[in-house]
């Protein structure tokens, strides 16, 4: 049994609150002996930011801050969301105070504290008499500092967080090519070497944090139309990886089939990139004659509209373009009108549709699907309701204008749902999954049972019969290719970074709102 489990069943699962409860011990103490009262304020004010930090990390992301979570540290990706969250972050400004508090005045609480530990505590035997109150103050944050960097607490992944900050490298062909290599990938075809020719029109419909759970019997009243789905289209569950956990992630790893590590870069990376030498499906689209669309609610939000240009996918379609309105129903009735022009002009079309409406917390309600989906208990449920309504009237559309037999549709979640887990309780292993009108014998990639988001690149091609020269990251991989990434997060960040040709190479984060 190794350091996580053994403390996952000691406090029956609550690791991380555990870390949470022994940071704050730590911050109390290490306040509790600084005298200057200005240095004690700024202590205070800082480690109550870090907490509040660390609690918003949990709440979000089930993880302590990382990677994930810096992406979408920015004033773009939190002015486009805050309308989601006035309740939690009135919630954590409070919190912010309290931890102010308790901080500031930890000089006179941590004396009773420690002077009541002591006197109950084995340091009152005769022979510990001596150990000061100080010593005891050293102890126990020594002891949270060690708990702490376990596995999985709250030390170690900020160390982990830390190393793939400074993984990233400038922008050249030789730090790209030795990337490659370390990784054993020397034959990898760039972007400028990819050959293809048209196979069938292809439909992709990403589900914002519509994970497997949703179609178990649980939720059968919720998800009738992907449920039918599932039962007569071809099947696949999904596991997700390192990298992909978030939207814009989910998306580059569809687009490349690598995870979305950038360094300290982020997705900003992309503001100044005019082209990439990592080969995407958007590339293989491009080479091939199709015409590419992508439909979604806002196109800036964390870089995606940046990353979508520099992977040859220049016809985007969001709220900019669709009078401030592009909701999930608006993205499918535009995404009709895009079929039936490509169709009018025998134009062969890939189309990507982006939900957004199954958002975290609540889902984000459409008062006008109450036309089509009965009352649920929660507005999360609605929105999944509605979203199932939509997809299945999409594939009915489809299917009335005869073009499933010429054009191959992948749906699947962009990623798990955020925040507590509990709803999917008595729904089996959480994970992702891919239904596809493609035949098994088309989508099939060698070893079936294992695969990952890094996989879906590749199958996207082959269920749409592509011909293409085109080499994906899960061609060169062992089994356990999450392991795989996990261990190799640095060459990663180089490959991704230094496969990027940007009009300048100094580094930057996207902390302003767009000026275009």
């Amino acid at each position: 049994m190794d350091t996580i489990e053994y403390f996952t069943l000691l406090f029956g699962g609550q690791f991380m609150i555990l870390n949470v409860f022994l940071l704050i011990l730590t911050f109390f103490f290490i306040s509790s002996v600084l005298k200057n009262n200005y240095i004690r304020i700024v202590f205070s004010v800082l480690a109550a930011i870090i907490i509040d930090l660390q609690i918003t990390s949990l709440y979000y992301t089930q993880t302590f801050i990382n990677y994930q979570f810096y992406i979408h540290s920015n004033t773009r990706d939190i002015l486009g969301m805050i309308n989601l969250y006035y309740s939690e972050i009135g919630l954590l400004f409070i919190f912010l105070i309290l931890f102010i508090s308790l901080f500031y005045f930890s000089n006179k609480l941590a004396q009773a504290t420690t002077a009541y530990l002591c006197r109950f505590s084995f340091f009152n035997k005769n022979k510990y008499k001596n150990i000061t109150l100080k010593s005891t103050k050293i102890l126990i944050v020594g002891s949270c500092i060690m708990v702490m960097n376990f596995d999985k607490g709250v030390i170690n992944e900020a160390l982990d967080f830390y190393y793939i900050l400074q993984s990233s490298t400038n922008s050249n062909r030789k730090g790209f090519d030795s990337a490659l290599d370390q990784l054993k990938m020397e034959d990898y075809i760039s972007s400028e070497n990819i050959e293809a020719t048209k196979g069938k029109n292809i439909i992709i419909i990403s589900l914002e944090s519509f994970e497997k759970g949703y179609l178990s019997e649980k939720f059968a009243d919720l998800t009738p139309n992907l449920r039918s789905l599932k039962e007569k289209w071809t099947y696949n569950t999904i596991k997700p990886n390192e990298g992909s956990s978030w939207t814009s992630g989910s998306l580059y790893t569809c687009l490349t089939g690598f995870p979305a590590f950038f360094g300290v870069d982020g997705n900003a990376i992309f503001q100044t990139a005019h082209h990439s030498e990592i080969s995407s499906i958007g590339n293989v689209f491009e080479k091939a004659g199709y015409k590419t669309t992508f439909l979604i609610e806002n196109a800036r939000f964390s870089g995606t509209q940046e990353m979508l240009h520099t992977f040859k996918i220049d016809n985007i379609i969001d709220k900019e373009l669709l009078g401030g309105k592009a909701r999930d129903k608006d993205l499918f009735d535009r995404a009709k009108l895009e079929i039936q022009s490509n169709v009018s002009n025998k134009n062969p079309f890939v189309i990507f549709i982006s939900t957004v409406d199954t958002h975290f917390p609540d889902g984000i309600l459409d008062e006008r699907m109450k036309a089509f989906v009965s009352p649920k208990k929660s507005d999360l449920e609605f929105m999944v309701s509605a979203v199932d309504y939509l997809v299945g009237d999409f594939v009915h559309f489809l299917d009335k204008q005869n073009l499933l037999s010429n054009t191959v549709v992948y749906i699947f979640p962009d990623h798990l749902k955020m925040g507590d887990p509990s709803l999917f309780d008595g729904t089996g292993e959480r994970g992702l999954y891919l239904i596809s009108n493609a035949p098994e014998k088309d989508i099939s990639v060698k070893d079936r049972d294992n695969l990952y988001q890094i996989d879906l690149a590749k199958m996207i091609l082959k269920g749409a019969l592509i011909q293409n020269n085109e080499k994906f990251m899960t061609d060169y991989l062992p089994k356990k290719k999450d392991l795989f990434i996990q261990k190799n997060v640095n060459l990663l960040t180089s490959v991704n970074s230094s496969g990027l040709m940007r009009f300048y190479s100094n580094k930057i984060r996207d902390t302003k709102d767009d000026e275009d």
